[in-house]
């Protein structure tokens, strides 16, 4: 799952999507995108190991990810 420029999303569940948010290892939010987003740029982010939080229905996804 290494990323250089973007994300994809994909909803396959096709569920309402509340909020999206970036977070560094250090469980800090380093970007928050809007929630029908399908793409996030990541072009300025720096190296390093995130999370991407996905929220909806009041459950939350985490997904591990690296940006290269």
């Amino acid at each position: 799952n290494p990323a250089q420029n973007e994300l994809t999303i994909v909803n396959d569940k096709n569920v309402k999507i509340d909020r999206i948010s970036l977070i560094d290892f250090a469980g800090k939010e380093v970007k928050e995108v809007p929630s029908n987003s399908t793409k996030i740029e990541i072009k300025e982010i720096d190296k390093g190991t995130y999370f991407l939080r996905i929220d909806y229905k009041g459950r939350t996804e985490i997904v591990k990810w690296i940006k290269e």
